[in-house]
């Protein structure tokens, strides 16, 4: 599984201007978090999020990475009972769809959530730090 560790330097892996948001909350209450800064709003992101990836690879078009969550944790404990990141893992493997992905969580390491990263991993679509 590739990882890249932390460095003094800005990394043009990232950033990105795509992201997909599973959560707009976060359990884990970090002290420096400020995801409650933003409003609770009921999306449809996975739906969007595979209209979006049916329409690049229909159009047969590369996209650069997109972020998995930018504002919260995307293996929240509560990612174990909804698993919308997980949605999102299979989602951008079907499509062949970059992810960088940014986590403090264990949950990676426990299957079906690391297997879907394997996967991706294989096909050299995911970055996980």
């Amino acid at each position: 599984m590739l990882v890249i560790g932390p460095s003094p330097y800005i990394s043009t892996l990232c950033y990105s201007v795509l992201k997909i948001e599973p959560y707009d909350f976060c359990s884990l209450n970090c002290i420096y978090c400020y995801a409650d800064w933003y409003s609770r709003k009921t999306r449809r992101i996975i739906r969007e999020f595979e209209k979006v990836a049916k329409k690049l690879k229909k159009r047969n078009l590369k996209t650069i990475p997109f972020r998995l969550s930018t504002l919260t944790e995307p293996f929240q404990p509560i990612e174990q009972a909804k698993k919308l990141s997980l949605k999102i893992l299979k989602i951008s493997l079907k499509y062949s769809i970059p992810l960088i992905i940014n986590t403090k969580s264990t949950i990676v390491m426990e299957d079906p959530w690391r297997s879907e990263i394997l996967k991706l991993y294989d096909k050299s679509l995911v970055i996980l730090r």
